[in-house]
Parts: structure tokens; C-alpha cells; sequence
């Protein structure tokens, strides 16, 4: 039986390469994050109209966006219980 090492040097990088899911910039933030977990991935490369690379979006901007965005609740003292 060959090793894996054995198998290395008939080994083209496009094998180990996955299809790369990415996000244009009209997609929502639940799209990428959607994209994201269907990946499992914490990064996905972003493209304009032309398919052309734009940047990255990761969970860390993300999760900034989402606390943008969303109103921070009320302070626990301040609360009715």
C-alpha cells in the first residue's frame, strides 16, 4: 500500500483547493454569514459586479456591524423585572 507521502508529488494544488464561496457587495450580512457557516469558514473573499476582488469580510467585522447597527439594551439596574 502507498503512504500518503508517497502520493505527494502527484499532487496538483487545485486537488487540495476547495470551490471558494464568496459575496458581492449587494449581499446582506445574513448572506455572507449564511455563506459563512455553510463553509465553515471565518472569511470570505468580496467581489463587485465585474467578479472583481474587492476585499474580505471575517466575522470580527461582522459582529462590529451587527453592534452598529443593533441598539444596545438598557442597563440591567434600570430594566422593570
Amino acid at each position: 500500500a502507498l503512504e500518503h507521502d508517497d502520493l505527494l508529488p502527484l499532487t496538483n494544488a487545485s486537488d487540495l483547493m476547495r470551490t471558494t464561496r464568496l459575496v458581492t457587495f449587494r449581499d446582506s450580512l445574513r448572506q455572507a454569514f449564511e455563506k459563512m457557516r455553510e463553509e465553515e469558514v471565518r472569511e470570505l473573499p468580496v467581489v463587485d459586479d465585474s467578479s472583481r476582488l474587492i476585499g474580505f469580510i471575517d466575522e470580527g467585522a461582522m459582529a462590529q456591524l451587527y453592534l452598529a447597527a443593533t441598539p444596545a439594551p438598557a442597563p440591567l439596574s434600570t430594566r422593570s423585572l
